[in-house]
């Protein structure tokens, strides 16, 4: 809001980047077009769109069996970023207010600002509550724990914050996570079913992972038919394997993952024992000191490593090019249109062989081609971020950025040693995983050759 008046809304995004939805949000009547009474000159409002339950349901009952959402919040989340914003301004979408971005007044303690809030008429949800001990935080959480099936939208804990503003100064940020706010989640709903099979997945750093296919049970309003298993270490230890009634969870809610054992198939009697050669590219496994993660050793040449690597590169938080998923990648890769990262730039030449493909055309394809175009202009956090390097995730990435300012730099203080080993949050395991990775000539051409078609 400036001088009290909305002049946009967007999306959380990569925390940097969101998409912008001040049209889609323009009918939600918990979010005003002009504040009242004892405003900042320019203030951001941050909050939660979501959707009650009955809405849910009816949303659900006018949509045919293929479009139907399934959860409250698939529902928020696909209703808010509707390119048609009429199909957002139809559904009832509802606001609740918890942070605050950008302000021109400072605010001795979220209280006052929760208070300003409630005087703009802006909501603030139902279960605000201010507590000056531990103890007194907990009681209320198992108060909360125990009504939550009886709200009427969806939640999953509840966040404690400290009330004043100079102690949140003080307490700062790990990363983007500050110290000053710390969800407390509640237990996660629980199913029983049973194992179907058992697959193994190999991802992009090679890490081998058992999933459970599942007989599908519903969770949350959510249909789960598979779980992750995590590792050969915890197959035996759960003692479960097919054809055996498992308790499912969902962590955070999210994501599903085999708790315990219910009851045993005693029929079953060969284990699932960790295999000596990955189950894609047949070359050896290897489970590294102290890791309980079994990892294929064909580190740049096995399938499914190329492909996640690559589906890293397109994703979200790396290069974020719009409508190019994993379907679309693995598509591709198949096919041999892309080997590498850079391939991904040189797309057009396969033109008249994509718009042949089902479920492409000449105006989806220019669609693609815009959006990669558009995915050139990459900060440089980012672009070491896309690459895919084991143990620089985006706080590394960051502090990796920070410390070398460009690409070029950055290879060639990597040829010193003592550039990198003594980069102030960086450790040791992140150290030797750039070392390796740009010890690699094929590695090092392909960053030269990206630079050249990147804007970094």
């Amino acid at each position: 809001y400036k001088e009290g008046i909305l002049i946009s809304a967007a999306t959380r995004g990569d925390g940097l980047i969101g998409e912008n939805v001040t049209q889609n949000i323009s009918n939600i009547k918990d979010i005003p077009k002009k504040l009242q009474n004892n405003f900042p000159s320019i203030i951001e409002i941050r909050g939660e769109i979501f959707i009650n339950k009955n809405d849910f349901e009816k949303i659900n009952l006018g949509l045919d069996s293929k479009d139907k959402f399934a959860n409250p919040r698939n529902a928020a989340a696909g209703s808010l970023r509707q390119l048609d914003t009429s199909v957002s301004q139809s559904r009832p979408l509802n606001f609740i207010a918890h942070g605050i971005g950008i302000c021109s007044d400072n605010y001795k303690t979220i209280e006052e600002y929760y208070g300003n809030l409630k005087s703009w008429n802006i909501p603030t949800g139902k279960f605000l509550k201010k507590c000056i001990s531990i103890e007194e935080i907990m009681e209320y959480y198992e108060k909360i724990n125990n009504y939550r099936g009886s709200i009427d939208y969806d939640i999953d804990g509840l966040v404690i914050k400290v009330n004043e503003s100079n102690l949140q100064k003080r307490l700062g940020y790990v990363g983007k996570n500050p110290r000053w706010s710390i969800a407390l989640k509640f237990s996660s709903e629980k199913a029983n079913t049973t194992i179907k099979s058992i697959d193994l997945q190999v991802g992009r750093t090679g890490a081998i992972t058992p999933v459970a296919r599942l007989n599908p049970v519903n969770i949350g309003g959510v249909i789960i038919s598979n779980a992750s298993l995590h590792n050969f270490d915890e197959i035996s230890k759960k003692n479960i394997n097919v054809d055996d009634i498992v308790e499912i969870e969902r962590a955070g809610d999210v994501i599903p993952y085999v708790t315990k054992l219910i009851k045993k198939n005693k029929n079953i009697k060969t284990k699932i024992l960790p295999p000596k050669k990955c189950p894609v590219c047949k070359s050896p496994t290897i489970k590294d000191t102290g890791e309980a993660v079994l990892r294929c050793t064909n580190k740049y040449e096995c399938y499914s490593q190329k492909l996640g690597q690559i589906i890293h590169f397109i994703s979200k938080k790396s290069l974020n090019i719009d409508g190019f998923g994993e379907k679309q990648a693995k598509q591709f890769f198949d096919l041999k249109y892309i080997e590498s990262f850079e391939d991904i730039f040189y797309l057009e030449k396969y033109e008249k062989n994509i718009i042949e493909l089902d479920g492409w055309g000449k105006i989806s394809f220019k669609n693609l081609i815009n959006s990669i175009n558009k995915s050139k202009n990459i900060s440089l956090d980012k672009f070491i971020y896309a690459l895919g390097i084991r143990f620089i995730g985006e706080v590394n990435s960051e502090i990796l950025a920070n410390e070398f300012k460009d690409i070029d730099t950055l290879i060639k203080s990597i040829k010193n040693h003592d550039n990198i080993t003594n980069v102030d949050g960086l450790g040791p395991k992140a150290i030797s995983s750039v070392l390796d990775y740009f010890s690699i000539e094929k590695n090092i051409i392909s960053i030269k050759n990206l630079k050249n078609l990147l804007e970094i």
